[in-house]
């Protein structure tokens, strides 16, 4: 489902439903709005990942990089084990690093989260947010791993949104430093992970 949102300074918010299916969002600005909320009202997490081919550049808030290592894989059930699951949440991305040869069937790249307490101290991942809303898990093989890591966090184009939650999303300085009436566009999607519908608000913020 593709939607357009013309967010202008006097607008209100803008409530769209999201579930299982990539909702595809275009936001048009108008300065002096220099940003707005996206907050999630529903009770399962939502991703909200930029799109990669348009808005190629992260344009959310920067988190801090959590590290941690891969040790085995188990096949049939897909489980990857790990060092930690602390720090990570259903349809966050992860990346997995060192494991050139591909212990486990696991490679090296991004995945999506689809349940971060698979087990203790275990998860399971997709190959893409799509695939992740689905609970479809990449296939592995038994095998114990070593010298592989993964890491969450950090720069990023996509933040998960938890139930209740919200996050404020700034125009890059250069297009906030425009003359009032200046335009700029975001692209992006949301998805959940869930069939039931979560409202997700758009709302823009006057600058002072």
């Amino acid at each position: 489902m593709a939607s357009t949102l013309n967010v202008t300074p006097a607008g209100a918010s803008t409530v769209l439903s999201v579930g299982l299916t990539n909702t595809n969002v275009t936001i048009t600005a108008l300065t002096p709005v220099r940003s707005y909320y996206i907050t999630n009202t529903g009770n399962n997490p939502v991703l909200v990942n930029c799109d990669p081919l348009r808005q190629p550049t992260a344009i959310f808030p920067t988190t801090t990089a959590v590290t941690g290592s891969v040790n085995t894989t188990t096949g049939g059930t897909n489980l990857i084990g790990v060092s930690s699951t602390a720090s990570l949440t259903a349809l966050q991305a992860i990346t997995i690093a060192g494991n050139a040869t591909s212990q486990g069937g696991l490679s090296n790249g991004v995945y999506f989260i689809i349940n971060p307490n698979a087990g203790p101290n275990s998860i399971t991942v997709a190959n893409s947010a799509a695939n992740a809303a689905l609970g479809t898990a990449v296939t592995l093989t038994t095998a114990t791993v070593t010298n592989v890591t993964f890491t969450v966090g950090g720069p990023q184009n996509g933040l998960v949104l938890g139930s209740q939650d919200d996050l404020v999303f700034n125009l890059p300085a250069v297009l906030a430093a425009q003359t009032p009436g200046a335009v700029y566009t975001a692209y992006f999607s949301l998805i959940s992970n869930s069939a039931v519908q979560n409202n997700v608000f758009i709302t823009p913020i006057q600058a002072s």
